[in-house]
């Protein structure tokens, strides 16, 4: 049986307040994570320019600016994404987002962990699903790909793939990983602890809160909204 409108519309109120409080809270989190990436960044522009300026030999000269330049992109992406997180969380479900710019901006902000363990994200949002709660997935989704990075076998190169696909009333966020230790078994565990510390806490309450359910099929974690 439907809601009445009233009641519908008061359960959509209180789904994105809550979704607006997890992403409040993993903010400190992420902006430590942010800074430090950004500081990596600097660090290496700074230190690439005086090699280059000290040296007279052209090859080496020009391999300095090359790394120079690719850290200046690197920090002023993430500069870019903050900036369009920031303006997603202050929007709301004013501005629908496609799946694919939150999922592609949720792994770059994932990348220290993923490059710490030398995997790979493949992503795939999906040609048509535009999420109204951007800012919610996307701190759900960076949380999912760094804890399954953090959990994962350190140097061991590897693919995984994240996608979305479109259901009826809905759609799914879906995310293939074959090796990682993200699973069943630590979903087990935190629903034996009530739900709730850690990051898997956060993943757990940003599903809710958006309204969706939590299922397993084989390797794949899949997060649905209807």
């Amino acid at each position: 049986m439907p809601l009445p409108l009233t009641a519908e519309h008061d359960l959509l109120g209180r789904r994105a307040a809550a979704a607006d409080d997890v992403v409040l809270e993993c903010l400190p989190q992420l902006l430590a994570q942010a800074s430090h990436d950004l500081n990596n960044h600097l660090a290496t522009i700074l230190g690439k320019s005086e090699i280059a300026l000290m040296s007279d030999e052209p090859a080496r000269w020009r391999r300095g600016l090359d790394e120079t330049f690719e850290a200046g992109h690197q920090a002023r992406l993430l500069v870019a994404d903050l900036q369009r997180l920031v303006t997603w969380q202050q929007l709301g479900a004013e501005a629908p987002v496609p799946l694919s710019d939150v999922l592609a901006m949720s792994v770059r902000l994932a990348g220290r962990s993923l490059r710490r363990t030398g995997a790979r994200v493949e992503v795939d949002g999906g040609a048509t699903i535009r999420v109204d709660r951007p800012a919610s997935v996307a701190v759900l989704t960076w949380l999912l790909v760094r804890e399954a990075a953090d959990r994962a076998e350190v140097g061991v190169g590897r693919g995984w793939r994240l996608g979305g696909r479109t259901l009826p009333g809905g759609w799914s966020l879906e995310f293939h990983a074959d090796d990682h230790a993200f699973g069943e078994d630590a979903w087990a565990r935190l629903d034996r602890e009530g739900g709730a510390g850690g990051v898997l806490g956060s993943i757990d309450r940003t599903v809710r809160a958006l309204g969706g359910r939590l299922e397993f099929d084989g390797p794949v974690t899949r997060f649905t909204f209807c």
